[in-house]
Parts: structure tokens; sequence; C-alpha cells
């Protein structure tokens, strides 16, 4: 908690804390050099990474299952130790980090949808929305900021379905996506040959009376997803092009840990809607759009 002491202690096979332990034989030692340093709550160790030989990570699923704690994570500290370290036998000799301004945030978003009938068309109706290429689990290394995950365990995930289709008329919108989730990591990242670092997540949308008469187009998002930001789309259907609305705020709470929740920042795309096409959407390469995402 803000302002105690960081004391040694026994913890549970969960993380949780049991006791303090004041034998006086275990304490807080590091050998002179840098480090990177961050908190996690529970206090769970690292596991090991499927696939990878001497590397750890924390397992984040993206859905949670009922009754699984949440893994919060602080941003990773670059820190220097130097001559310094806990001796109970001499209480001048003691480091005191403040880590009271760290957040402790869970590394996943949430995503919501709404379906918006715009102003150039009499109605228009959505079958379908499918969130694809996504990755469902994942061990997250706070010193990288990015998961490793296994092929496997790229998904696709059928997010919105309805049969008689939902038809909206000029004007009206509805939510139809919840509190879907996605793994926060930068997915706007780019390797020296500019192709994409990771599996670019997208949204293919299906819009029709009918399936003979249905337009199915796909929205990839290349944006970097912010741990414990909730991410508002709301996706506008005109005669021949879509605008992607996107509005992105802190969670409520905003983690364990009471930081500053700024204003929600928005942005605009519109792109052709064209059967079978597939448009990636950088938010870097947004014109006209308000605030930005850094």
């Amino acid at each position: 908690t803000a302002g105690g002491e960081f004391t040694p202690c026994t913890v549970t096979q969960q993380g949780t804390f049991s006791a303090v332990d004041n034998s006086g034989e275990n304490g807080l030692r590091a050998i002179d050099g840098p480090y990177k340093m961050h908190i996690v709550y529970p206090a769970i160790e690292m596991s090991p990474i499927e696939g990878h030989s001497s590397i750890n990570g924390y397992l984040f699923n993206r859905k949670l299952s009922q009754g699984e704690i949440p893994v919060y994570i602080s941003d990773t500290l670059k820190v220097n130790v130097s001559g310094v370290y806990v001796n109970e036998e001499n209480s001048d000799s003691q480091y005191i980090y403040d880590a009271s301004n760290l957040d402790l945030k869970q590394q996943r978003s949430k995503i919501n949808i709404t379906f918006k009938c715009g102003k150039s068309i009499p109605s228009t109706t959505l079958q379908h929305i499918i969130f694809k290429n996504v990755i469902d689990k994942g061990y997250y290394r706070p010193c990288e900021g990015r998961f490793y995950y296994d092929a496997n365990d790229i998904v696709s995930d059928d997010i919105y379905t309805n049969q008689q289709g939902l038809e909206l008329t000029t004007g009206q919108s509805q939510k139809v996506v919840e509190n879907q989730y996605i793994l926060s990591m930068d997915y706007s990242a780019k390797d020296s040959q500019g192709t994409p670092k990771w599996p670019l997540p997208s949204f293919e949308i299906r819009t029709g009376e009918s399936a003979e008469e249905s337009v199915t187009f796909t929205a990839a998002l290349g944006w970097n997803f912010l741990p414990q930001n909730s991410y508002d789309f709301t996706i506008t259907i005109n005669s021949r092009y879509a605008d992607l609305t996107v509005t992105a705020s802190a969670w409520e709470g905003n983690g364990l840990s009471g930081g500053n929740i700024s204003q929600p920042q928005s942005w605009t795309i519109s792109f052709p809607i064209e059967n079978g096409g597939e448009y990636n959407i950088n938010w870097e390469e947004v014109n006209g759009g308000t605030g930005t995402i850094e």
C-alpha cells in the first residue's frame, strides 16, 4: 500500500499475503548494478513460456474464467542498486523506494461496438461481426512490454450474430457488442521491413438484408491498445462508405492505485465498403480526428 514498508513476508500458493516474516533470516538483497523493476499483484512468479527455453512470463487469458484472479502489473522502471540493502542489524542502512505513484493494471483492454445507420441511406442491416486474428492467451514480459504466444492461440471469435438481421433506419444506432477483451499491446508496431510485428486483430463485418445481398468487409486494427483502457467503436454505414469512430478512456478505477484519468480521446476514419475488402486502419495515419494515443 502507498506509504507502507516493503517488508519480507510469506505468501500463499496463490501469491496473496500470509504473514510478516520476523525471523530475521530472510531479507532483500541485490548485487550492485542496473535492474529493471516492476510490481505484480497477486505476488506470483513468472511461468516458463511454452516453446521458449529459459524465458518466463505472466500468463494472461483474453477472457477470464469464472473465479480467476486478475493479474495486475506496473510499468517497468529502470533502477540502479549501489551498496544498499535491508540490514536489520543496522537500522541506518536501508533503502526506501517510493512506489506509491505506480499504477497496477491488467494487461487487457476492453472493446465495445455500436452499429449505426448513416444519414445518406434510408436503412442498413447488420448480420454479424467476427473478431479475427486475436491472441486468446499469451505470456507477458514486462521488461519487453509484449506478449509471447503460440500460433494455435490465434483465434477468431463470432462476437455478434443476428439470423434475422438488425435493421436500423437513418440516424438510428444500437450497441451490439459489450465487454469484449483484447490483450494490451502495440499492434501498430512494425519491423525493419515495415510489416506488422504481431498478428493484426480485425473486425469482419457483414451487412445486407439477406445472405444473397450481403457485403462483407474487414477492418484491421493497427492500434496501440493500452492496458485497462476501454475502446468504444461506432461503425456507421453510409451508401458507399463506412465511418469507424473510436473513443478511448480509462476503465473506472484505473487500476489498483489512484492514478490520473485523462479525458477520453476520439478519432474517426472513413473507408469505402467493398465486398471482401480489407483495410488496415492505423491510428497514426488518421487525419481529422481529435486526440492522440501515445
